[in-house]
C-alpha cells in the first residue's frame, strides 16, 4: 500500500510540474531569437552544380519573429560563393553567388540546461548568379529556384542570452532552366549537405 501510495504520489507531482511547464510557456509570444553563422556547401549528384561548381565558405543570417505551441518561426537568408570548375558545361564563366531567402520552423528540444537540439524545415527560393570574371565583375546572368530544407542544429548555451551551435542540413532546389529534354534533371535539380557553425542570440 505504501509503495502504491508513493507511486500515485510520484505521478501527481509529474503532472503537476507538467502543468506548471505548460501554464509558464504561452501558446503564443513573440521570439527574439537572433543567429549568424558560417555555412559549407556539398553538392552531390548528377547535376551542373555538382558537376561542375566548388562551394567556398559562406555565411547566413536567421531571425525569428513568432512562437506558436513551442515553434519558432522565422526568416533566414544565405549567402555563399561558388568556384567552376568545369567551364565545358556551364559555359566561358569563372564564378558564382548562391543566396537564399527562406521561411523557417524551429522546434527547441531541451537535452538539458545547456544543451539543445533544434530540428527545423524550411522553404524559400534561390538565385543563383553567374559571373563572367571572379567576384560580381561582368555578371552573366542569374537563374532561380525553389529550395527546401531539413535539418538539426546541437546547441550549447553559453549564457543566458547566447549560445553556441553547430548543425547539419538537407537542401533540395528546383530550378527553371529552359533546356533540352534529356538535360532537364541534370540544369533544374541540385541536392547538397550544408554544415553549419555559428552563436545565436536570445
Amino acid at each position: 500500500m505504501k509503495k502504491v501510495s508513493i507511486f500515485f504520489l510520484i505521478i501527481f507531482q509529474f503532472g503537476f510540474s507538467q502543468e506548471e511547464e505548460t501554464k509558464q510557456k504561452p501558446i503564443f509570444s513573440f521570439d527574439h531569437g537572433f543567429s549568424v553563422y558560417l555555412n559549407k556547401h556539398i553538392n552531390f549528384g548528377d547535376n551542373f552544380l555538382s558537376e561542375a561548381h566548388k562551394s567556398v565558405i559562406g555565411f547566413g543570417i536567421q531571425k525569428n519573429i513568432v512562437n506558436i505551441y513551442g515553434f519558432a518561426v522565422g526568416v533566414a537568408y544565405e549567402f555563399s560563393a561558388y568556384k567552376v570548375t568545369d567551364k565545358s558545361i556551364v559555359g566561358n564563366i569563372e564564378s558564382a553567388n548562391y543566396s537564399n531567402f527562406s521561411a523557417r520552423v524551429t522546434y527547441d528540444y531541451e537535452i538539458s540546461d545547456k544543451f539543445i537540439l533544434n530540428p527545423f524545415v524550411g522553404i524559400g527560393g534561390t538565385r543563383l548568379k553567374h559571373n563572367r570574371f571572379s567576384g560580381n565583375a561582368n555578371n552573366f546572368g542569374s537563374i532561380g529556384g525553389t529550395s527546401y530544407n531539413a535539418g538539426l542544429y546541437f546547441a550549447f548555451n553559453y549564457s543566458e542570452k547566447m549560445h553556441l551551435f553547430t548543425g547539419v542540413n538537407y537542401s533540395y532546389v528546383s530550378y527553371g532552366v529552359n533546356s533540352a529534354p534529356e538535360y532537364n534533371s541534370f540544369f533544374n535539380n541540385s541536392n547538397q549537405i550544408q554544415i553549419h557553425l555559428g552563436v545565436g542570440f536570445f
